[in-house]
């Protein structure tokens, strides 16, 4: 992993009015974080996950862009090292289950104590570098049909 970030906001989506402002924003935190020059790399993955209390909000898919653009020249060069994104939302309210397999523990500490403050939305970001090719077909969750 080349950069992970927990923040206790919503995301905006790439039509939302103040999405330059949120940018902006993203993009000073990330700059706090991450002390590197941005990677050169060419096959990096993102994931974003938004833990949410609330119903409604932006699409799922409508989040990626402005992160993108608000990490570009931070965390890497251009978007277009970002070859694989998974952008996913989890319902507070409803049953869900956060793995501590392939995470820093001092980020998953982060992370669960984030939630457990009561913050109606967080963040998750996630970069790094693809270990390789694989087209995988089935439900994403890695769960029986």
């Amino acid at each position: 992993m080349i950069f992970a970030i927990v923040l206790p906001q919503p995301p905006k989506s790439q039509q939302a009015k103040r999405k330059v402002a949120y940018q902006v924003h993203l993009k000073s935190k990330a700059s706090a974080k991450y002390a590197n020059p941005p990677v050169h790399d060419t096959n990096l993955y993102m994931r974003i996950i938004w833990f949410t209390r609330n119903k409604g909000g932006p699409d799922v898919d409508n989040i990626v862009k402005p992160i993108f653009d608000a990490l570009e020249g931070v965390v890497y060069m251009n978007d277009l090292q970002l070859v694989q994104i998974l952008s996913t939302r989890i319902n507070l309210g409803e049953s869900y289950m956060i793995s501590n397999t392939n995470i820093l523990p001092s980020l998953y500490s982060e992370l669960e104590n984030t939630i457990n403050k009561g913050y109606n939305h967080i963040l998750y970001i996630e970069i790094g570098r693809m270990t390789g090719q694989q087209a995988v077909f089935g439900p994403i969750d890695g769960g029986a049909q």
